[in-house]
């Protein structure tokens, strides 16, 4: 077992997994046979009682190794590294990180910040976090990893930081990088699992899995490249090395045979590649009954199948691997579903409601994506101001830890030949598994019950088409859009029924359409740029052309955009060419973070009861130029530096704009605060639930320019002394937003850019920090996708509050509409930067 190696210099012993300090027993016996035993300092009681068991009651002799007082670090720093495995086999990345982090600070404290023992621990923390999309972190922690790994007296260290770079660049879509690595890694790993004994027994036997996992790697790198012959190479070695080398893990062989079977169909070979993805799906089966493991069986069968154009037993395949699952699925996983669900739906009529119906199901689960795992984050923070509703979730990870622990423990033994399976043990086996099932089941149910706010935050509502279309009116309809490598889709829903239709665009031409409009209302030095309105015609038409006949009558747009797309407010789109027509002339746009929570919030309305009708915060004292800081602090649990805020560029205009819309409005000057006066305790002094209308006119700070799983939040003053707790330190984050006491109808944020310096888009990011505030009691967010000049904001809110009403949506599309009127304003820098988030409630 690796985390049982000791490697042994001339100071110490540590443990080659960890490198924490370790204690070794030798204990000699009569003819020459001598017992050793090795483990954590802390492990040292038992290992005595063990050897002494063994040779029959007498004391053994003990040689201890150096560092044996730090045996309870390295206790809770193994248990965190396992933890975190875990996690990661359960696809949770936020909670892998963390118990990652949590194990690199133990590490870096016992045994030094450059130790080559945090080489590994680097490697997977990286990991985890590219494999949220923060990729520029994750690049500065595998620079960290490099050098460590270099001298890591463990030798399959430095290919593994290869083959981890491979997996980073695949998130990133550098497919052929990604190729190049992992033939790299294997080279290394080849070279290891020789069978010359050079390596040691215990290095050949893990480069031989590592082997196994790198031409996986290879394969699937291959795959995105069509390098078909290059796939199947790689495919077949990997489905070799796991059929021949005892004690790997039970389910690589299904996952091999899964990945050969895609590349059999990819090469025609269907009934082959069938065959194959059947007998994985049965052993995931038989290993982890009918899980998420099964599932993503019978999804790749389905992608199968509807690759060869076979869309009925696709659509079958699909439907088991969708069925009973509501986790979030990255597009590529299913877009051949996609293709094959719309055609059925064109060419069959008796089927078409019915499978547009799973379709958006499916679209929904596709947006879950980071938005959920902000919502999730925010989760903790709300949660962890109950103690009883943290010890609660406490429970609920433990109880999710000892499921997968069993789970995979089942596997194992199950997936031994039959003279060598215990049936005491699988029998024990089944009934914890049985225990532990029943655990979490009782967990889950009593925060349904007891703690419903935190578990509607932590679990977004999935919806129906159905109830969606009995909350719109004749005149509305709601969108949503999915996109993948190689194409998107749209949906359109009214009370008339469903719709869909294929998008050529691609999530990468969408991100440069996308930037490329963003470019002409990024005010430089005071000049702005032209606005490129055939990019935005083009842009409209890719999006919707496939979807107009549905839009007939319609006058209102509900929408769920996702990725790059969240960041571009749809009222700069031009429908036509030509002419002096923008989106906003012809519809009213209410964005909307998921179709559930659509559904909800529109279900659930009622107006606001305040008595007081404006709360606003602006001009915080900032004396910065930049949020460049930001991105080099590590967000943990603790408060945040003031010295950060105070370092963000200031906001003078945001001064006279909060007091111009409080007047407009009839609020108190004791209602306004500004300068000093704005921070997080004078905030929440204010009994806020008295306010109709909130207005944060500051900066929203958005994970893509933070670091370390940050929630979504808003930067308000420091405060005068230095906080002691996270609610007094002036980033009030999106799980505090979620956890106070709002009966607002709107909720303004002002100031807000959801583009960072380094091109990444936040706007998912401000819809899940939206979200929170809906859970808070606001019925409805309105958010600036970038710093509007404050003239033009103080017109759009006059116009705005003038005609409130009339609904917000068709308030704001009005005050839009006569800022475009004007030469003086008609640029959409002016008029498009707000977008509303959720409206409670028709008018």
């Amino acid at each position: 077992v690796s985390s049982l190696r000791l490697n042994c210099g001339a100071q110490s012993c540590t443990f080659r997994n960890g490198g924490w300090p370790a204690v070794r027993l030798t204990v000699p016996l009569s003819g020459g046979v001598v017992i050793e035993a090795d483990g954590l300092a802390d492990l040292l009681p038992v290992l005595e009682r063990a050897v002494r068991a063994m040779k029959g009651g007498t004391t053994p002799v003990v040689d201890q190794s150096p560092g044996a007082a730090a045996g309870n670090t390295a206790a809770t720093g193994r248990d965190l590294l396992e933890t975190a495995r875990l996690d990661n086999s359960r696809g949770d990345d936020a909670q892998a990180e963390r118990a990652y982090r949590q194990a690199l600070d133990l590490q870096g404290a016992s045994l030094g910040q450059d130790s080559p023992a945090l080489a590994d621990t680097l490697i997977r923390l990286a990991l985890e976090v590219s494999n949220q999309s923060r990729f520029e972190e994750a690049h500065s922690l595998f620079q960290r990893a490099e050098p460590l790994a270099e001298r890591s007296p463990d030798p399959l260290d430095s290919p593994r930081l290869t083959l981890y770079l491979a997996m980073d660049a695949m998130n990133q879509r550098h497919y052929g990088a990604a190729r190049d690595l992992a033939r790299r890694a294997n080279t290394g790993f080849d070279a290891l699992a020789a069978p010359d004994g050079t390596a040691g027994a215990a290095v050949t036997q893990f480069a031989k899995g590592e082997l196994a996992h790198g031409r996986m790697i290879e394969a699937q790198a291959c795959l995105r490249l069509e390098d078909w012959a290059g796939a199947e190479t790689a495919a077949a070695e990997a489905d070799a090395i796991v059929g021949a080398t005892p004690g790997l893990p039970a389910w690589w062989k299904p996952d091999a045979g899964i990945l050969l079977g895609e590349v059999e169909g990819r090469l025609g070979r269907v009934e082959r590649g069938q065959h194959l993805i059947e007998d994985a799906t049965a052993t995931y089966t038989a290993l982890f009954g009918d899980g998420p493991a099964a599932q993503a069986g019978w999804l790749a069968l389905g992608r199968l199948y509807a690759q060869a154009g076979r869309y009925d037993p696709a659509l079958d395949a699909f439907a088991k691997g969708l069925n009973g699952a509501d986790s979030p699925l990255g597009f590529e996983a299913v877009a051949p579903y996609v293709t094959a669900a719309l055609a059925v739906a064109a060419n069959d009529p008796a089927r078409h409601d019915t499978v547009l119906e799973q379709l958006f199901q499916t679209l929904q689960r596709i947006g879950a994506g980071h938005g959920r795992d902000a919502l999730s984050r925010s989760a903790s923070t709300f949660a962890a101001k109950d103690p009883a509703l943290a010890a609660l979730i406490r429970d609920q990870h433990e109880a999710e830890r000892v499921l997968a622990e069993t789970r995979l423990a089942l596997a194992a033994e199950n997936a031994k030949p039959d003279d060598q399976r215990d049936p005491t043990r699988l029998s024990w086996l089944s009934g914890r598994l049985s225990w532990a099932t029943d655990q979490k089941t009782a967990i889950d149910t009593r925060l349904r019950h007891d703690f419903p706010d935190y578990d509607r935050l932590e679990q977004p509502a999935l919806t129906t088409a159905v109830a969606l279309r009995h909350q719109l009116a004749a005149d509305e309809a709601f969108v949503t859009f999915a996109f993948g490598r190689d194409f998107g889709v749209g949906m359109v829903i009214t009370q008339g029924g469903l719709s869909g239709a294929k998008i050529a665009l691609n999530e990468d031409r969408l991100t440069q359409a996308v930037a490329a409009l963003r470019r002409a209302v990024a005010v430089k030095s005071g000049k702005i740029e032209p606005f490129d309105t055939a990019l935005a015609h083009r842009l409209y038409t890719d999006l919707f052309a496939g979807l107009e006949p549905a839009l007939a009558g319609v006058t209102r747009l509900q929408v769920a955009a996702p990725g790059a797309l969240a960041s571009l407010p749809l009222a700069m789109l031009r429908p036509e060419a030509g002419a002096n027509q923008w989106l906003v002339q012809r519809f009213a746009v209410t964005a909307w973070p998921t179709a559930g929570a659509f559904t909800v919030l529109r279900g659930s309305a009622r107006p606001s009861h305040a008595a007081k009708p404006f709360l606003g915060i602006g001009d915080p004292a900032f004396r910065g130029t930049s949020s460049a800081g930001l991105s080099e602090h590590c967000r943990g649990d603790g408060v945040f530096p003031a010295e950060l805020l105070t370092g963000l560029a200031p906001l003078p205009d945001t001064g006279p704009e909060v007091r111009a819309v409080g007047a407009s409005l009839g609020a108190s000057s004791d209602d306004i605060l500004t300068g000093t006066a704005a921070t997080e305790a004078a905030l929440r002094a204010r009994p806020l639930a008295d306010y109709r209308v909130l207005y944060f006119a500051t900066h929203g700070l958005l994970p893509a320019e933070l670091r370390c799983q940050s929630q979504p939040g808003l930067a308000l003053s420091p405060p005068p002394q230095p906080a002691t707790s996270k609610d007094q330190d002036g980033l009030l984050e999106s799980g505090e937003i979620a956890a106070l006491n709002l009966d607002a109808d709107l909720v303004v944020l002002s100031a807000c850019n959801t583009a960072t310096k380094t091109g990444q888009f936040g706007g998912e990011s401000l819809s899940s920090l939206a979200e929170t505030f809906f859970h808070a009691g606001a019925r409805s967010v309105l958010a600036s996708h970038w710093p509007v000049p404050s003239a033009a904001t103080r017109a759009l809110m006059t116009g705005l509050f003038a005609h409130a009403e009339i609904g917000h949506a068709e308030a704001l599309r009005q005050a839009q509409v006569s800022l475009l009127a004007s030469p003086a304003t008609a640029h959409p820098v002016n008029w498009a930067g707000f977008t509303l988030i959720g409206e409670g409630a028709l008018r």
